[in-house]
């Protein structure tokens, strides 16, 4: 008789073991997943998020004050220039502004190139590359317009005013000390910048240089 029970207990147990695997692989694994969830959740959503600003374009505005020189013709003026840029900032590294100076000699009797140069107006287009924040390099074209009057020639002969478009190629090199907006990557700068510009006229080229400070939004 109690070989009979024994011999049920078996047969049953039997029965219900492929059961009984199946349903505790099921419990371990529902059971399982909201711990796994939960472990990785956190991890992600802690952490950092790093923005890329490389597809991001963005408004771009500068100016800057300085003091230089004009050489051409054998001979040196000495002046001053205020140059006001605005163009668009594309990403991190690469930039294209429209820049506007005005250039204004302090004795322009004393230049060769024309010898009765009194303003320089520069109308450019540069392009900028930023490899990083604190430095900026630009290369462009300009159109200029040499507003002139009378002012004595070399020879001693009175040069009569005249106004002329000159083409000129610029360049710029500056020093950029600013920050950086980590939540929108746009950077303030207080700039110091060094820009040559070489002027095309018809009695040769001439070399405007200028250094001096500003600042920069980008």
């Amino acid at each position: 008789m109690f070989a009979d029970s024994r011999s049920g207990i078996h047969q049953r147990v039997r029965r219900a073991s492929p059961y009984a695997i199946v349903c505790a692989a099921l419990a371990g694994a529902v059971s399982s997943a909201p711990t796994v969830a939960g472990a990785v959740e956190p991890n992600i959503a802690g952490m950092p998020e790093e923005r890329s600003y490389s597809d991001e374009v963005r408004f771009r505005i500068g100016f800057d004050t300085s003091a230089g020189a004009l050489l051409g013709g054998g001979d040196i003026g000495y002046g001053f220039a205020l140059r006001i840029r605005t163009g668009v900032q594309m990403g991190r590294y690469f930039a294209i502004t429209v820049q506007n100076t005005t250039f204004v000699l302090v004795d322009p009797s004393r230049v060769h190139f024309p010898s009765e140069v009194g303003v320089l107006l520069e109308h450019g287009m540069m392009f900028h590359v930023t490899p990083i924040d604190a430095v900026d390099l630009g290369i462009g074209a300009s159109l200029d317009f040499a507003q002139t009057r009378s002012a004595r020639a070399p020879d001693g002969t009175e040069a009569a005013p005249a106004d002329r478009l000159l083409f000129a190629l610029t360049a710029r090199v500056a020093l950029n000390l600013g920050k950086t907006n980590p939540a929108t990557g746009r950077r303030v700068a207080f700039t110091f910048g060094l820009q040559p510009h070489i002027v095309f006229a018809p009695l040769g080229p001439a070399v405007v240089v200028t250094a001096g400070p500003g600042a920069e939004w980008y």
